[in-house]
């Protein structure tokens, strides 16, 4: 300060510089803020409920990766769920059962999951070879699948041909 308590002109233009980086940190804060909030409302509003476990659910999902919104709250949904280098990423989204029905490419009158959208959206997510790593996962769901149904149809069986006299 310059003798009588006046700022100088170096002073002055130190305290606009200062006030002027406040104003921009202040600007940067309510937008991460918002974003914030932002990525907090898609995490408890999830728009979809993984795993997928019908046709009808499928179908939804892929017309709600058409609207810009939606895509970018499912994508966030997706990063909480799938890790980047998630081995079993694929029976997070869909059930075995629906799993069944699906191929990576189209055939032996199966459908393919390389057509889904949703499938194009988590391969932006986790840094893998697509097709190789989704055939690789979906011959584990599958093969794990039919143990389980084989597992169920002899508990079944068992519980059929055990004699009532012994309860």
């Amino acid at each position: 300060m310059a003798e009588g308590g006046e700022p100088n002109d170096g002073q002055i233009g130190d305290i606009s510089e200062v006030k002027e980086s406040q104003h921009r940190l202040e600007r940067s804060l309510a937008v991460l803020q918002a974003s914030v909030d932002n990525v907090a409302r898609c995490l408890q509003e999830p728009s979809v409920a993984f795993p997928i476990t019908t046709f009808g659910d499928l179908e939804a999902v892929e017309d709600k990766l058409k609207n810009q919104a939606e895509r970018r709250q499912i994508r966030v949904q997706l990063r909480s769920l799938i890790r980047q280098n998630d081995e079993d990423w694929l029976s997070k989204l869909y059930s075995g059962n629906l799993l069944m029905e699906y191929n990576v490419n189209d055939i032996k009158g199966s459908m393919s999951l390389c057509d889904l959208e949703l499938i194009h959206l988590v391969c932006t997510l986790v840094d893998r070879n697509k097709k190789s790593d989704i055939s690789a996962q979906l011959r584990r769901i599958k093969d794990r699948y039919r143990k389980t149904l084989k597992r169920r149809a002899r508990n079944q069986n068992q519980q059929e041909n055990r004699d009532p006299a012994d309860d």
